[in-house]
């Protein structure tokens, strides 16, 4: 951008000395495709700074919003660490949370409960008699697929 700057004073200085010379000596006349080349220059210069500006400010924004999401980032660390150190200290009744696998792994650490609903008490000699029935029916066909 320094170097553009410098460029651009440089073809000021060339006009204003070229207007200079012009005015006071008559004898050569003005060159108007070498005006018409260095305003061209000059404008390019013009545009080319304006992106580098843009570009600079672009740039700007960038590390600002990288800069402000690593502070995030380090606060949220020091979080989950001040809630681990107080997850391990040895006064904490929960302790053996923090150091536990996670709860989908675990199996329960009591028998479960007996439902709600309660069965109807059901007669075993009852039982065995249905159950003798659906042994015998089984066995009948049975032996109807392999008499077949």
């Amino acid at each position: 951008m320094q170097k553009l700057l410098k460029e651009i004073e440089k073809l000021q200085l060339a006009q204003s000395a070229t207007a200079k010379n012009d005015s006071a000596s008559t004898s050569r006349p003005p060159d108007d495709a070498l005006l018409a080349k260095m305003m061209q220059e000059h404008e390019e210069m013009k545009m080319k700074l304006e992106a580098a500006a843009v570009a600079n400010k672009h740039v700007e924004t960038v590390e600002e919003s990288l800069r402000m999401i690593k502070q995030q980032h380090e606060l949220a660390m020091q979080e989950a660490e001040s809630w681990k150190r107080e997850a391990l200290r040895s006064g904490n009744k929960r302790s053996r949370l923090a150091t536990s696998p996670p709860s989908q792994l675990k199996m329960p650490s009591t028998t479960p409960r007996k439902s709600s609903v309660e069965r109807p008490t059901v007669d075993p000699t009852q039982l065995a008699q249905l159950h003798m029935l659906e042994v015998n029916t089984l066995k009948e066909l049975r032996l109807q697929e392999l008499n077949w």
